[in-house]
């Protein structure tokens, strides 16, 4: 059985390194989301970033940290530049004289747009980038940020079976993934393609509740889903696009949002 690796620094996936020549030895951090080096450390010093949540939600503050440390009796000048992609909001610059058999934490807000569309897990993450130098030695750390939208929609199973005949009926379910650490309650808009019908499995398919079946409310607690069944049928074989549009209010900031999704 293959499993994913698991290895973690500081919360972030990662994989280590470390090189030994005697007394001297040089430990790397790759970070997995980056697919570069986020932290270098020796025996006289290190340097590393990281981020509060390697996957952030968009809209929502966090920060960046710097861990630095100098291992050797005498102080040792810091510098660090620092620099988001199209997606983050950083322009940070740090610099001190570090005090031997010193350890300092360096932290800075980072923004993230609410525009900012969540990728596929095989897109390359949005990254920070830090440009540092360590007395007269510069390095080039980079550290991978996986944006999340708060609110994410998909149908579940992802893989349904195709209409073949007219009138046939599948039933499936319009998963939300809150992506928040505190609850949310909210309603569902969908809007089928011409030719498919979507109804709510618990409400009645009457003309009187036709404006209910074009709309669901749902309700999930933090980081976690909420599932809304639903019978799809058709006019005729072929396939159909759906979209669905939530919106929603968070108990804690009153904030509107809205996820959305096409399947």
């Amino acid at each position: 059985e293959v499993r994913e690796d698991d290895e973690k620094w500081h919360g972030m996936k990662a994989f280590q390194y470390t090189w030994r020549a005697g007394s001297e030895f040089l430990r790397v951090v790759v970070d997995r989301e980056a697919k570069a080096i986020t932290a270098i450390e020796n025996e006289r010093w290190s340097v590393g970033s990281t981020i509060s949540d390697a996957a952030p939600v968009a809209g929502m503050d966090h920060q960046v940290c710097w861990l630095l440390e100098n291992k050797a009796e005498q102080e040792v000048p810091i510098y660090l530049k620092a620099s988001g992609d199209e997606a983050v909001k950083l322009d940070a610059e740090f610099q001190q004289k570090l005090q031997g058999k010193t350890a300092l934490e360096h932290r800075c807000d980072l923004k993230i747009g609410a525009e900012v569309p969540q990728k596929d897990k095989d897109e390359a993450a949005n990254r920070i980038k830090t440009i540092a130098v360590v007395g007269t030695e510069a390095i080039v750390l980079e550290t991978g940020i996986r944006v999340r939208q708060p609110l994410t929609i998909d149908l579940y199973p992802g893989a349904l079976p195709p209409f073949v005949a007219k009138g046939q009926k599948i039933k499936a379910y319009i998963r939300l993934k809150n992506n928040l650490d505190r609850p949310i309650a909210g309603r569902l808009q969908i809007t089928p393609s011409p030719g498919l019908t979507v109804a709510y499995q618990d409400q009645n398919q009457d003309q009187d509740h036709q404006d209910r079946d074009q709309n669901g409310h749902f309700s999930a607690d933090a980081r976690h889903y909420a599932g809304i069944p639903v019978t799809l049928s058709c006019d005729q074989p072929g396939v159909y696009h759906l979209d669905a549009l939530a919106f929603y209010n968070d108990d804690e900031s009153g904030r509107g949002g809205v996820g959305g999704d096409g399947g």
